[in-house]
């Protein structure tokens, strides 16, 4: 969980793919029943827990609002490749140039729309636990989780 604030720092993508395979192992620790009691040990540092919560609250706020802003581009380039007549007046150049940047802004929407998936899964399963939820819902977080959800 300290690893996930910590990478906070790091560039976009890198933090992405980082934050991506911590939460797998954080899933996959969550449901070995013998982790738990570690889970509620690193919880009662404040600090710690705070940039945990921070960091997930803001990176999936960030990744919708990322997907969300490519989806119209998205949908302008698909316009444009269903009409003939105007596709066909651009350069090749051109078209490789709309063909490449809608298939970027695919990958990047799908990406952050499973990255958004995975850390709100892994939201639901943390704060299952009483005290875990309790601590998401001190009043540092409380705001910024409420806009995030």
């Amino acid at each position: 969980m300290r690893l996930y604030g910590d990478v906070e720092h790091t560039g976009f993508y890198e933090k992405m793919n980082n934050r991506f395979k911590i939460a797998l192992v954080l899933k996959h620790l969550w449901n070995l029943e013998s982790h738990r009691p570690a889970f509620l040990k690193l919880v009662k540092d404040e600090k710690s827990f705070e940039i945990f919560a921070n960091g997930v609250v803001n990176h999936t706020s960030d990744l919708v609002t990322t997907a969300l802003s490519k989806l119209p581009e998205i949908r302008t380039a698909q316009h444009e490749m269903r009409d003939v007549a105007t596709w066909s007046s651009l350069s090749q150049e051109q078209r490789d140039d709309r063909t490449g940047a809608l298939h970027e802004n695919e990958r990047t929407v799908t990406g952050s729309l499973q990255l958004a998936n995975e850390t709100m899964s892994m939201l639901c399963y943390l704060t299952s636990n009483a005290t875990i939820a309790t601590c998401f819902a001190k009043s540092s977080l409380c705001g910024s989780l409420a806009a995030m959800l």
